[in-house]
């Protein structure tokens, strides 16, 4: 365990721009996902929003990256899992309470979601990495086989999970398989970071290329009148296990792994409330009714021309960043420095740990 008087290097800020980028991506995917607006735009606004809404399960892979790229080296910590917990109930459950103060009509599935938000899986994400993190000192083990085994091991994930991923006839969503997949990225960089020099090999103007060519594809390819062409864009869009996802995802890690920017407090600032901002936004009982006031409220600009669309959804995306970072400023007080400080929390770190 940690000490409290534990003292730790500023974090460089590099990943941390990445993360926010990552989140304003998600949130740009699911404000058209949740407004459906993009259903009713054509030709140049469409691609406007293609461009806008195609990076969130892009963005998925790049928080598994970063998450892998730092805990492949770290021994486990119960807190870990707990914390992200924490905050997962600090804000489903109270806003799934006020909304049904408020008068909302909640689906008695989000209200059961609301309230038992893990158990219940009221954000897969959020469960999946906690899933994660549990699973990391089996998969430490994991690496510590043989290089042979672990390089036969990686060629398997991607033959066995990329592969069929990849395939226009699989479904593109599957929590089972999304959830099996973060481990599945954990190994796949420790395997790089710790058995090769992959993350070094390459010009970085060469991912910059890649990453654009690949992002603009899809973007393109979503907006052409071929339902069998936009199908397919759509599924490597939206599957976090097919290849083009992941490559797009890898290419923008190792751009941004390479930025030397140092430490920049008020990037490190804000990317502290990245998780936050994913959590409170996807939370059930407030999906619908985010999306209507944003329908209602948010759209500062009249109109389907492309500026109007850009802006709009800049707008909004910007709206949620700036709000759940407020609500974030009491999570940190209530959970980071009072709750995860308690004698009961410690204990059941200790006894997490003791069991794994």
């Amino acid at each position: 365990m940690d000490s409290d008087t534990t003292v730790r290097a500023p974090r460089q800020s590099n990943l941390e721009l990445l993360r926010i980028l990552a989140i304003f991506a998600i949130l740009g995917d699911h404000y058209f996902g949740g407004t459906g607006l993009r259903s009713e735009l054509h030709g140049v606004s469409l691609l406007v929003a293609n461009l806008l809404s195609s990076g969130g399960c892009i963005s998925v892979n790049v928080f598994v990256l970063i998450g892998a790229w730092f805990l492949v080296d770290l021994p486990f910590k119960g807190m870990r899992p707990i914390r992200l917990y924490l905050t997962l109930a600090f804000y489903s459950i109270p806003i799934t309470f006020i909304m049904l103060l408020a008068g909302r009509q909640i689906c008695f599935q989000h209200i059961l979601q609301g309230f038992f938000p893990f158990t219940l899986m009221a954000t897969w994400y959020t469960n999946a990495y906690i899933s994660l993190l549990i699973l990391t000192p089996f998969l430490k083990t994991i690496l510590s086989m043989p290089v042979l085994c672990i390089r036969k091991l990686v060629v398997l994930i991607l033959l066995l999970v990329c592969l069929p991923a990849s395939l226009p006839w699989m479904t593109s969503y599957d929590y089972v398989s999304g959830m099996l997949w973060f481990p599945c990225v954990y190994l796949l960089v420790g395997y790089l970071k710790h058995y090769t020099r992959w993350f070094e090999m390459g010009a970085t103007w060469l991912y910059v290329v890649m990453a654009l060519l690949g992002y603009g594809a899809v973007c393109f390819f979503r907006s052409v009148p071929i339902p069998q062409i936009a199908t397919t864009a759509e599924l490597y869009r939206a599957s976090i296990k097919s290849l083009p996802n992941l490559a797009i995802a890898y290419c923008v890690f190792i751009v941004f792994l390479r930025l030397r920017i140092g430490t920049v407090n008020w990037i490190n600032k804000l990317a502290r409330s990245v998780f936050s901002v994913y959590v409170v936004h996807q939370i059930p009982a407030l999906w619908s009714w985010e999306w209507e006031l944003v329908l209602q409220h948010l759209q500062p600009i009249a109109g389907s021309a492309p500026s109007a669309v850009a802006l709009n959804c800049l707008f909004s995306c910007a709206f949620f960043f700036v709000l759940c970072l407020l609500l974030d400023q009491v999570k940190i007080l209530f959970v980071d420095r009072w709750l995860m400080k308690t004698r009961v929390v410690k204990r059941a770190a200790n006894w997490i740990e003791n069991a794994l």
